[in-house]
């Protein structure tokens, strides 16, 4: 009696670990960090200082994001531009947050994506036009 209870237990544990795999499997949510100075188009340069992350959240063709910033100018806004695959701007107008006297920063958005688009990552930048300095996330996987 007691190895099959040990058993069913085990059994019973592996369902519950199996079920909790697949339900992060399923890639509605993931996080990437602020790059400095990344301006690749979502590459992953590990190398480069981190300065808070990004949060992502998919839900059918809705597309939530909560960045966490760190780190940056004080007093300043950012503006957050979202893009897809190939490096496609999807969006980048009002998305926008200011930094503390700290250079710190959160937002949070939610916005409208092409049902078809899988791979996003997001820049966190000065705003304005002038902005020459890109803080891009490497690319996230969301079906």
């Amino acid at each position: 009696m007691k190895i099959r209870l040990g058993s069913l237990c085990l059994l019973v544990a592996a369902l519950v670990v199996c079920m909790s795999a697949a339900a992060y499997a399923k890639g509605t949510k993931a996080k990437a960090p602020i790059q400095r100075g990344n301006a690749n188009c979502g590459a992953n340069e590990t190398g480069d200082p981190v300065l808070g992350s990004v949060s992502f959240a998919r839900s059918g063709n809705r597309l939530t994001l909560k960045v966490k910033f760190k780190g940056g100018d004080p007093f300043t806004d950012y503006e957050i531009s979202v893009f897809g695959p190939e490096c496609e701007l999807i969006a980048g107008d009002g998305l926008t947050f200011e930094t503390n006297k700290k250079g710190n920063g959160k937002a949070t958005y939610t916005l409208e994506v092409p049902e078809e688009d899988g791979s996003f990552f997001a820049d966190v930048d000065i705003e304005g036009p002038f902005s020459i300095v890109s803080n891009d996330t490497p690319y996230v996987t969301l079906p």
